[in-house]
Formats: structure tokens, C-alpha cells, sequence
């Protein structure tokens, strides 16, 4: 898509301010220079134009959203900018705009229609609700031009300030410690007491943001466990806990209604949409990727015939000029995939035109999947039933120009009302007519059933493509969900490359929507306590909320099969590692100029080195993957407490220096292997480790002296040191080597007995260790040590002990 400004003109119109673009979204129609004027605007539909903006950016993409039913551009220029950079460095945007259309014909055969571009000529959609009547005012519309945002950290930390309280009614009462974040209480849900203080204006009462209900009495309070979640329909959680929503959700309303259609210069619909986009921040493919819930809600009084709805998408991948597009409708567990595709037209994506291209190392493919399209009358759910692209020009097959035109191409016909045909261009060049344009692999060899761009030699060019779902009749009152998702990897072996590895990608994509997008979180980081000593630094490690409380993380695996009979992860272990300096974030912890490992502890059980299998980089050998380690655990148990030395970035001597900045994160990890992988067929389980992708946190630490601190820091101890234990009953020494005090040894020469054995420091029968010198005080405890199992004498392992302060009479139990 072409840079360009935009200048924006106010005219002062009948004491109405105006504005127009001047812009090449679309280039300039020569033959038809002064387009059609729209019709008159009646008193009711008088709402400006929407300005409202915001980022979805909480992993590697940086989406711009719109209030006017366009997303991923600015008004000026392409915004879905993926790798996500820092502000300020250099930003490759990998599509320019999309939209949401929506068309059909009214018993009369008008035809009614909301579609958006590139607000040129003008605007189809308009910020806000409509009302019970399917109307909405400049008011409503004004205070409704804005985005709601919430973060997934919001929601963890309202879930970790859960008391269940049961009163014993059945029915589990929610407290919650403290005060929700404000984010909370900006969402627009239902009920939302909060929101009129916060947002300046009252929510009407009816279901709009969705939200858990966790006390069910219809009503959204983050004070009473009532949380925001994506909402996807047929997806209703049981609990709280089965909730599903983002690290990111962002919320805001648009509809038909607000004003005349100056984009198609079509009649109005009566259409509201609520809008939700949102995205996780995972280290696999995931982290590429968001995704986008349309809830249309059908507020005319009369049907439409013949609806489409549409996904429009123009895909920029870097520079606009060289693109080539496709679709994959291949069948995938009894459904096609509906999936489009951008990919460059040639081996290097070089700037153009003041745009940034991808260059030639690494150009990316893009992919918008339909995951979900509306319903028909009879209820049955429509999927993908059209995919077609045009140029930018203002040929048969270019940009749209009046509302028949928009209809045309949702319809899967170009404009003069031709099908497409397999083969050539699509247009009067194939052999047979078909709705779906370029569906073949562009590596597939050429033959008489492969249509790729590829194969047919075009000429690559600045493309957009739609994909439809239709034809059904539209009732009045009708709800439809329409749910994509946008799928990017970042490198494809040019020219001509295989979809495959975007295929892959997809797969998991649409693995987590079947699974509702209830995304496998890993096993939660522990807290990290730093102690700062002299030269020395010791990090302790603690779980104190979350998933992983006591070690005992599980979470379904969503590719394991009932039958497999091993379907969740299980946590294993931790890696410690030291961190260049605090930016470093977790998606960069295998890079060893950034992030170093200190330790790795984990459960003792047999399994130690874990790999996954990824997609060979060998273009020959696209679809075979090859396994990579990651992670090599000792087997030798789980640690909590590591006493640190050296510097692991040291270039000369490693020992710590006193006063000096040093950072470090902690990441847990889980395993599970329902089925191994078997390279040859490509089948099995090919992601044994996940790392916990919640909590994770950067801890800094300053080695000095204590003595300064408090007035003057006595250290009773070292790091490992054990104190003096004394067996009041009991056998056993758990393999340590014993030494008695000198004490109990003349005690025992001198009577031949003693009653309690007392044992010398750091060789008593089991271990306790110091793992904090500077907590360490006179005192007297009591170890005792309970087993679960009694059906005989021996401890097993549910063994768990009770630490008891004498002196206080507080008491420590075990978590394993």
C-alpha cells in the first residue's frame, strides 16, 4: 500500500465541521473523478466520525485498532507492525487495513451494505450501541469513541486475591483483598456500578463486554470475583477458574446507523457490532499471532436475503507493490482451514516509496483465518465460502466503487457480475468457475489442478482480498459471532515458498480456538527472595500464589487424545538464570549474550533432557521436523535456594563485586509426552517441554556489606549451614554422615545410654539448612514428620513435615 499523508480539511458546513482526506489509499479513478453523492443524512443520523485509537501490542505485534470499523493503520499508514520494535526504531508493517463488511437484500431487493476502507470518500460505520429502536444520536455516539483495554495482569491479580468463602448454602462466596485495578472497572460489562465515575457517562442495561459471573446475579463487579473474559460462545466455564481471556482485551462498539454511508453509498442496516481483539505472550508461534471477535447484532426490523458477511484485508507485507495472495481450504479434521495468505511475490521485499520493506533474509507470510463465520437461518454455522482478491486499480477486477461493487466481491463475483474462474487471473481465463481464487501451494510443481499466483507467472502488484461467509437470511434480532485470527511466521524460503510452515502455525491457531482459547499457561514462576551479602548473593525461591503452589501444576495438554491416558502437563523444574541487564525479556532467555542459566533443578523421576521437534529450516524437507533441546535437567530433585558467587557476564575475574547491579528471573517449566514423536511419519507429540509464561519477573540484586545495615547486621550463619539437631525418638539418617557431640559421648561412655542424641552442626540425620543469614536468630524448634499412608511402619512418600518456633508456638508445614 502506498505512503502517503493525509491532510485533513474542516469546512464549516451548515455549523457542522466536515472532514475530508486527501490520500492514495485507493489511486484516483480517472473516469470517474466526482463519485456518486451519498443520500442526505436524516436529523437522527448525525454522528461524526470516529478518531479513537489504541495498540494491541502485549507480545511480538503491534496492532493499531480503530473506532470506525477499520483496524491496522493509523489513517496515513500501515500499522500491524510485526516484530514489535521499541517506539522509534524501524517498523515493518505487515498489513495495512482491514474491516468487517456486511451486505443483503430487503424483501424489496434493496440492497443494504456496511463496508469500510480507507475512509476516502467516507464512512460506512459509526462508534457506539444502537438502541432498542436500532437508533443512536451524536451524543451517543461521541462518549461511545473510545477503546476499553484491560490486562491479563489485572485479572491474575484479582484471581490470586480470591477467599473462597463458603457460608454453606451451596453457593461459593467471592471476597476480594483490596482494590481490582482500574482497568477492571473500566469495562463496559453489564451492571458495571464503577464505570460512569471512571468513564464519564452511564452504560445502558444490556449485555455488552463479556464477564464472568462468578456470584451470578447478571451484574459485573470485580469486587465480588466477576472478571472480563473473551466469551466466545458455546465456551461457558464451569468456575472462575475456567475462564478464559488475554493477556490483552480490548473492547469498543461500532454500527451502521450513526450516519449516511459514505463509503458504498449504500442503505443503512441496522447493525451493531462489538468488537473484541486480543492476544497472548508465549514463546512459540502464539506470541506472532492475535485475534479479533466480532458480536453482530442484527437491530433492523426487517430481514436481509442473500447476507454476506466479510473479512477485508489489505495485506501489505512490507513494501505494497510486490505482493502475491492465496488461501488454503484444505480439509483438516473433517473442516477446511479458510484460511487467506500474503506472501511476497519475489525473494526480496525492498523498500518502496518511503515504506519499509522486510528486505531479503527474512520475509515473513502472513495468514488471516476464519475460524468462525455466521449462522444461517437454520442455525448451521457458515464458513469460508468465498475467497477472492482484487488490485488496485480501477479495472474489472480493482477497487470497489459503488455499493453493488462491495457486494460483488462478498459474493465472490467481480465487478461486471462475472465468476471467477480457475485459472489465469481469475477473470475470464479459466476453465471452470469456482469462489475460491489461488488455492494451490505456490511450491506445488505447475499442472492442470495447481492455481497459485506461482504458478500462473503474475505479476506481483498491491493486492486485497475478502473472505466471505453467505448467502443466509439475516433476521431481525439475530446474533451472529464471527472470530478470525492473524497468523505470521517470520521467515519463508522465497521465491515461490511452501505454505507449510504457515500451515503449522495455523494448526496451532486453531488448536487453541477449538480449545477456547484457553491458552496452556505453563507452570507459574515462583516469588525470587534476594539476599544480599558481602561478595555473595542468595536467591531463594517461593510459591505463594498461582498454579504452581506446592509444585502440583497440571494443565491439559490440548492436542493429547482422551485415550492417550497421559493429557496433562505436569510441572518438572526450574532454570535460574542470570540476565545481561533489566530489559531482557523472557522471550530472549536463549540468547546467551543475554541470558545465562545459573541452575537448573528439577524433579527427580527419570526424566532430565527434554526436546521439542520443530519444522526443518530445509526448504526441501518443508513438513519434517527436527528435535531441539530445551532443556537438560540433573534428575537430582528440585532446590529452592542457590547461593551465588560469580558473575556469569564476567570477561576477567567472575567474583561479585560489592555495589554492583546484577539481575536475574527465574522460569518454570513442564513436561508431558502422550505419544512420542516418530520424525519419519511426523506423527506423535512434538512439544514434550512448555516454560511457564505467567509471573515471570527480573530480580535485581546489590551484594555488600550488612554490617551497616540496622545498626550493624549481626550474620549468625552461612548459606548451607545446618543447625544442632537432637533425635528425641526415631531411626534413620537419610545416608548423611553423623557425629555426635562430645556431650552425648561422654554421656553415653559414662552410662552406656543416652536418652536423646544430640548432633553436632551440619551433620545431624537429615538436613536443615540456612538458606537466609541474615533471618537467622537464637531459638528452639521442633521438627516432626506425619505420614499420610499408615497401612504399615515405614515413612513413604507422602511423607510431609511440621516445623514448630517453641518459643512462639508458630508452625511451617512442608508444601511437598
Amino acid at each position: 500500500m502506498n505512503n502517503f499523508k493525509v491532510i485533513l480539511f474542516f469546512l464549516l458546513i451548515f455549523g457542522l465541521a466536515v472532514p475530508s482526506l486527501d490520500a492514495r489509499e485507493n489511486m484516483e479513478n480517472p473516469d470517474n473523478p466526482n463519485p456518486t453523492p451519498p443520500p442526505t443524512a436524516s436529523s437522527r443520523n448525525d454522528c461524526n466520525p470516529s478518531t479513537s485509537q489504541i495498540d494491541l501490542e502485549v507480545n511480538n505485534v503491534r496492532a493499531r485498532l480503530l473506532g470506525g470499523g477499520d483496524m491496522w493503520w493509523d489513517l496515513s499508514d500501515g500499522r500491524y507492525v510485526v516484530p514489535n520494535v521499541p517506539l522509534g526504531e524501524r517498523e515493518v508493517s505487515s498489513i495495512f487495513a482491514a474491516s468487517v463488511w456486511v451486505g443483503g437484500f430487503d424483501d424489496g431487493g434493496n440492497l443494504k451494505i456496511a463496508a469500510q476502507t480507507y475512509r476516502q470518500t467516507g464512512n460506512d460505520f459509526w462508534p457506539g450501541p444502537l438502541d432498542s429502536d436500532g437508533e443512536t444520536s451524536q451524543a451517543e455516539c461521541n462518549k461511545w469513541d473510545r477503546h476499553f483495554s484491560v490486562s491479563g495482569k489485572s485479572i491474575d491479580d484479582l484471581l490470586d486475591d480470591y477467599i473462597a468463602d463458603d457460608d454453606g448454602d451451596g453457593n461459593p462466596d467471592f471476597v476480594v483483598n483490596g482494590d481490582p485495578a482500574t482497568d477492571l472497572y473500566l469495562w463496559p460489562a453489564k451492571g458495571n456500578t464503577r464505570f460512569a465515575d471512571l468513564a464519564g457517562f452511564s452504560l445502558p442495561l444490556q449485555d455488552l463486554a463479556p464477564f464472568f459471573d462468578a456470584d451470578g446475579d447478571g451484574l459485573y463487579d470485580p469486587k465480588k470475583g466477576d472478571i472480563p473474559i473473551i466469551g466466545v460462545s458455546g465456551c461457558d466455564a464451569a468456575d472462575v477458574s475456567g475462564s478464559t481471556y488475554g493477556d490483552q482485551m480490548i473492547y469498543w462498539i461500532y454500527n451502521d446507523k450513526g450516519n449516511i454511508h459514505t463509503e458504498t453509498n449504500g442503505d443503512q442496516i441496522g447493525m451493531e457490532i462489538q468488537a473484541l481483539a486480543f492476544g497472548f505472550s508465549t514463546d512459540d508461534v502464539i506470541n506472532d499471532m492475535t485475534f479479533y471477535k466480532y458480536t453482530m447484532l442484527n437491530k433492523a426490523s426487517v430481514p436481509l436475503n442473500d447476507t454476506y458477511i466479510a473479512m477485508w484485508v489489505d495485506p501489505d507485507l512490507g513494501c505494497y507493490s510486490d505482493d502475491f495472495v492465496g488461501c488454503n481450504i484444505d480439509v483438516v479434521d473433517g473442516r477446511p482451514r479458510n484460511l487467506g495468505i500474503v506472501y511476497n511475490g519475489d525473494a526480496i521485499d525492498a523498500d518502496c516509496e518511503g515504506v519499509n520493506g522486510y528486505g531479503a533474509d527474512e520475509v515473513p507470510m502472513l495468514g488471516v483465518d476464519y475460524f468462525r463465520g455466521p449462522k444461517d437461518e437454520n442455525g448451521a454455522e457458515l464458513g469460508m465460502s468465498a475467497f477472492i482478491y482484487y488490485n488496485n486499480d480501477f479495472t474489472v477486477n480493482g477497487n470497489p466503487e459503488i455499493a453493488q461493487d462491495f457486494y460483488g466481491y462478498m459474493s465472490g463475483f467481480w465487478k461486471d457480475g462475472s465468476p471467477v474462474e480457475f485459472g489465469g487471473t481469475g477473470y475470464q481465463q479459466g476453465t471452470f468457475a469456482t469462489p475460491y481464487m489461488f488455492p494451490s501451494d505456490p511450491s506445488a510443481p505447475s499442472g492442470a489442478t495447481v492455481w497459485s499466483e506461482c504458478s500462473e507467472n503474475n505479476a506481483p502488484a498491491d493486492r486485497r482480498f475478502v473472505q466471505a461467509s453467505g448467502p443466509f437470511r439475516l433476521e431481525p434480532g439475530a446474533f451472529n459471532e464471527v472470530i478470525i485470527g492473524a497468523v505470521w511466521i517470520p521467515k519463508g524460503e522465497y521465491p515461490c515458498p511452501s505454505f507449510q510452515p504457515l500451515l503449522d502455525a495455523d494448526d496451532i491457531a486453531q488448536a487453541l480456538f477449538d480449545n477456547c482459547f484457553d491458552i496452556v499457561d505453563g507452570p507459574d514462576a515462583p516469588e525470587m527472595e534476594v539476599v544480599e551479602l558481602d561478595k555473595e548473593l542468595i536467591i531463594n525461591l517461593r510459591n505463594v500464589s498461582g498454579n504452581n503452589v506446592g509444585e502440583n501444576y497440571e494443565e491439559r495438554e490440548p492436542f493429547a487424545p482422551p485415550s492417550s491416558g497421559d493429557t496433562t502437563y505436569k510441572f518438572q523444574g526450574y532454570i535460574l538464570y542470570q540476565l545481561a541487564d533489566a530489559t531482557v525479556s523472557s522471550s530472549e532467555y536463549d540468547d546467551p549474550e543475554k541470558a545465562r542459566e545459573v541452575a537448573i533443578v528439577d524433579i527427580k523421576d527419570g526424566i532430565g533432557k527434554i526436546v521439542n521437534y520443530v519444522n526443518y529450516s530445509d526448504p526441501e524437507f518443508f513438513g519434517f521436523k527436527v528435535p531441539v533441546e530445551k532443556v537438560d535437567g540433573p534428575d537430582q530433585g528440585v532446590l529452592h535456594s542457590f547461593n551465588i558467587t560469580n558473575d556469569l557476564f564476567a570477561t576477567g575475574d567472575s567474583r561479585l563485586v560489592n555495589h554492583k547491579k546484577y539481575y536475574f528471573s527465574t522460569v518454570a517449566y513442564a513436561h508431558n509426552n502422550f505419544q512420542t514423536f516418530d520424525p519419519v511419519t511426523n506423527t506423535g507429540q512434538d512439544k514434550n517441554y512448555i516454560a511457564g509464561r505467567r509471573n515471570i519477573k527480573v530480580a535485581t540484586a546489590i551484594p555488600h556489606i550488612t554490617a551497616v545495615e540496622n545498626n550493624g547486621t549481626i550474620v549468625n550463619a552461612k548459606y548451607g549451614d545446618s543447625p544442632q539437631i537432637t533425635r528425641i525418638d526415631g531411626v534413620g539418617n537419610s545416608r548423611n554422615y553423623l557425629r555426635l557431640t562430645q556431650a552425648t559421648e561422654d554421656e553415653i561412655l559414662a552410662n552406656g545410654f543416652a536418652p536423646k542424641l544430640v548432633y553436632q552442626e551440619n551433620y545431624g540425620p537429615f538436613d536443615v539448612q540456612v538458606v537466609n543469614p541474615l533471618n537467622v536468630v537464637d531459638g528452639n524448634y521442633e521438627l516432626s514428620m506425619y505420614d499420610n499412608d499408615l497401612t504399615d511402619t515405614d515413612l513413604q512418600d507422602s511423607i510431609y513435615y511440621v516445623l514448630r518456633d517453641l518459643s512462639t508456638g508458630d508452625t511451617y508445614a512442608s508444601e511437598r
